[in-house]
């Protein structure tokens, strides 16, 4: 198998991810960096969700990544960025932070790009022992279905518990970012082909699916009951009673303001 397919597989549950973690974000007014960009997997994707008018600027310490003409590409350090202080919208690094030397170094060099305010997606994974609550399939639809619609009518979303999300989570906090990470079970969820981007609505029913089982129920309870029956709440809070300790291969999702 060519190393280029084996990275693009290796990359495409988190993609899914990233589908979901790009709506989050603001839409930026200036230029974008992925920094650790790689042979280009997520660049249609950036492309689709930032719209034809924000330049999106692909970093990698490999020259030879950019060998498609189409690609404007910049030779660089992530731990070194080559960018001027305060001059970047929005920043992404996406399945690379584990592979730096220093990661703190990488995402303090990517706030200091920022601009006051400016953004930076972090989409990493992890191999857990996690606390899993064990939803049955039409329990975990309706809960999936009642969460989106709370996110749609203004709701922030839930961040993972602390001993999932703590390390990235300090991490950026002490790249002066206020960050709110998302764990999503990697194996529930569907691949995504980087060249064909699919509809957001179901993309995110997914990454919730594969979200819920992993969320603490005191917070997602206190945000669903409005729009649960008396019953439901009564069937999730036996089965929330009853967690389960399970390996897991997590992605952790993160978008992180940058501190003025």
């Amino acid at each position: 198998m060519e190393a280029t397919s084996l990275l693009a597989q290796l990359h495409a549950p988190l993609l899914s991810l990233l589908h979901v973690g790009l709506s989050h974000m603001t839409q930026p007014i200036g230029w974008v960096v992925d920094v650790a960009a790689g042979t280009g997997e997520k660049l249609p994707l950036l492309r689709s969700v930032f719209g034809p008018d924000v330049p999106i600027v692909e970093l990698d310490i490999e020259r030879a990544v950019f060998a498609t003409p189409t690609r404007l590409g910049v030779v660089g350090d992530a731990q070194a960025l080559p960018f001027r202080s305060n001059s970047c919208a929005a920043g992404c690094c996406i399945a690379s932070l584990g592979l730096f030397g220093e990661p703190l170094l990488a995402l303090a060099e990517m706030e200091r790009i920022l601009r006051p305010g400016g953004e930076a997606l972090v989409l990493t994974s992890a191999s857990l022992w996690a606390q899993t609550i064990p939803w049955p399939l039409d329990v975990a639809q309706e809960l999936a279905h009642r969460y989106i619609d709370a996110l749609d009518a203004g709701a922030q979303p839930l961040a993972a518990s602390s001993d999932l999300a703590g390390p990235l989570t300090e991490q950026m906090e002490r790249a002066n970012f206020t960050p709110l990470v998302r764990a999503f079970w990697l194996d529930r969820l569907p691949k995504a082909d980087a060249s064909v981007v699919p509809e957001l609505a179901s993309m995110r029913f997914d990454c919730v699916m594969a979200e819920l089982p992993l969320l603490p129920w005191p917070p997602l309870r206190e945000l669903l009951a409005p729009q649960l029956s008396s019953k439901v709440l009564h069937l999730c809070d036996n089965l929330a009673e009853e967690p389960q300790i399970e390996p897991c291969l997590l992605g952790l999702l993160a978008v992180g303001r940058k501190r003025r």
